[in-house]
């Protein structure tokens, strides 16, 4: 990332967006330690996706979504 600022110009740079992996999130912190004026931010899509799959664990939530599955798959018609 410190590269890419660096070929962009860093005074052109404001914000830097990863998705939540921890690599990348520990070279954004780095990076805004190192460059006081930049802010790094997590993917907000990426973040839902993986609170999505968290609810999807609940098990009311994965029974019903089963159920939901079977239904939506008996009303199609061939």
């Amino acid at each position: 990332m410190d590269k890419v600022v660096d070929e962009i110009v860093e005074e052109n740079v404001v914000q830097i967006l990863t998705d939540n992996e921890a690599t990348l999130k520990a070279a954004g912190e780095l990076l805004i330690d190192e460059r006081k004026h930049l802010y790094w931010t997590p993917c907000v899509t990426h973040c839902i996706d993986l609170i999505l799959k968290d609810i999807g664990k609940i098990d009311k939530v994965r029974e019903t979504i089963k159920r939901l599955e079977k239904l939506h798959h008996s009303s199609i018609r061939v």
